[in-house]
């Protein structure tokens, strides 16, 4: 498992954790908690490979999260790059 294979389940996660949810009312505190849900489920799932992402900035993981989810869940992006 790569680190891109844990971006794309981190991705999975969040567009599923994000349906039902109305955008047009969330604020940046709303998404940062479906992120981090996002986030700690797939790190719950794959404890050994944690440090693949951990070795990755935060910048180095956005940059590959946010265009996947525009591309999977553009209904669900925040236009975050």
């Amino acid at each position: 498992m790569s680190s891109e294979f844990m971006i794309n389940q981190r991705v999975d996660a969040y567009c599923s954790i994000m349906k039902g949810e109305n955008v047009a009312v969330m604020n940046s505190y709303d998404r940062g908690m479906n992120e981090g849900m996002a986030i700690g489920l797939v790190m719950a799932q794959c404890p050994e490979k944690i440090d693949q992402l951990a070795s990755m900035s935060e910048q180095q993981i956005n940059s590959k999260f946010y265009p996947v989810i525009e591309q999977r869940c553009p209904h669900y992006s925040f236009g975050v790059k």
